[in-house]
């Protein structure tokens, strides 16, 4: 059972794919939190998606052109959206925008809370994590700003070899 060593905290990184149908990614670095001579590792407690217009910090839109985004959360790196069950997906969001200028989030329900009890969060022992971002058009100044609510927590060895095997068995 991991032990918080801090209080939570918040980490933020935004991906940006302004003009762009490719999969851009953003890396976030836990080396600073994570340590495997004291088997210490995070907790995300919560992930939130925030899509805004980049060039003036507004709401996204796309004219008349409907669109969807999606961005995910992982404790791998690979560049490259991931499967919605693999072992790596930490948290996902997506937007959906229509012609009508309705906005939705799809069938993916943001924010993500990943702890129901004071004690349940997601624990990694990677020292980084991938955020990667995809929209199905091209849109002008699109970007997510994910907001990670953390905490850096000890765990057994026995517990942090387990996650540090599972983690590199499915890279």
């Amino acid at each position: 059972m991991p032990r918080a060593k801090t209080a939570p905290f918040i980490v933020t990184e935004t991906v940006v794919a302004s003009g762009t149908t490719a999969v851009q990614s953003g890396i976030l670095d836990l080396s600073a939190y994570v340590d495997p001579g004291d088997s210490q590792g995070v907790e995300i407690m919560a992930v939130d998606y925030v899509w805004y217009d980049q060039s003036n910090n507004m709401p996204i839109q796309n004219a008349t052109t409907a669109f969807q985004a999606v961005a995910q959360l992982k404790d791998n790196t690979n560049q490259d959206l991931i499967a919605y069950d693999n072992i790596h997906l930490v948290s996902s969001g997506s937007l959906y925008y229509d012609t009508d200028k309705g906005v939705s989030n799809a069938s993916d329900v943001y924010p993500d809370i990943l702890y129901i009890s004071k004690d349940g969060g997601r624990v990694t022992v990677n020292d980084s994590m991938e955020i990667c971002l995809k929209s199905s058009v091209s849109v002008s100044n699109l970007a997510c700003a994910v907001r990670i609510q953390m905490r850096v927590v000890s765990l057994n060895k026995r517990d942090y070899m387990t996650l540090a095997l599972q983690t590199v068995s499915d890279n």
